[in-house]
């Protein structure tokens, strides 16, 4: 157990199962409320290792090679094996360095991990939080819902929805592919009560989803979630 710890200054910080000869690492390691800053490269790597936990940490400037954000170079976690966690840890990574160099790497292994902001990912599964937001009434031309999928790498993805506008619900799934390179599509499904009068369109080129509305004199609310193998 390492518990209020600081790793600072470090070409890597804790790395775990290294050189195993035969058989499994450690087991049952845990690293909890400790500080990650200043660390070239990965700050959690383990190999051959089962039920490490690291829980409620803060990861700093990690795997930039200490040029700060917007050069990622390492994983900030790293986990080569089944039955590994990350619950609750916080990082100063952005989402933009998360596309190329993940904060948490689970190597396609059943890894949990926790990012209370955009995601739970189990192994290669990740469900975003769900969101609520505001359709407006007679919405024409179209508005974007701010749902974007501007990716240069492929995605695939499927959107859990709901829509409430008076007594009409619609209720569905989105099911989105492409990159920017290669466009986007669209394919929808959902079954309505009554006519809600809204619809969903995509552009194909940024992969944002875009709405219209009739006019009722009410707006609706949209609840989503993603859901996504990476």
């Amino acid at each position: 157990m390492f518990d209020e710890c600081v790793f600072q200054l470090l070409f890597q910080g804790i790395v775990c199962g290294e050189n195993i000869i035969s058989g499994n690492g450690p087991q049952g390691v845990k690293v909890s409320h400790s500080l990650f800053d200043k660390i070239h490269n990965t700050a959690i790597r383990t190999f051959t290792v089962k039920e490490f936990v690291s829980a409620f940490n803060t990861f700093k400037d990690v795997g930039n090679q200490l040029l700060g954000s917007g050069s990622p170079s390492a994983p900030v976690i790293n986990f080569d094996g089944d039955n590994n966690y990350s619950l609750g840890d916080t990082f100063d990574r952005p989402s933009a360095d998360d596309a190329t160099q993940p904060r948490i790497e689970n190597n396609k292994k059943k890894v949990y991990g926790l990012i209370a902001s955009e995601h739970v990912a189990y192994g290669t599964h990740r469900t975003g939080p769900g969101i609520e937001l505001t359709l407006g009434d007679n919405v024409q031309p179209s508005e974007s819902t701010g749902i974007t999928f501007d990716q240069t790498v492929i995605k695939s993805v499927i959107v859990d929805f709901t829509v409430r506008r008076g007594q009409a619900v619609m209720t569905g799934i989105f099911r989105v592919a492409g990159s920017n390179t290669a466009g986007y599509t669209l394919d929808q499904d959902y079954s309505e009560n009554v006519a809600s009068g809204v619809a969903f369109f995509m552009d194909s080129g940024t992969g944002t989803i875009f709405y219209t509305t009739t006019s009722t004199g009410s707006g609706a609310t949209m609840n989503y979630r993603i859901n996504e193998f990476v």
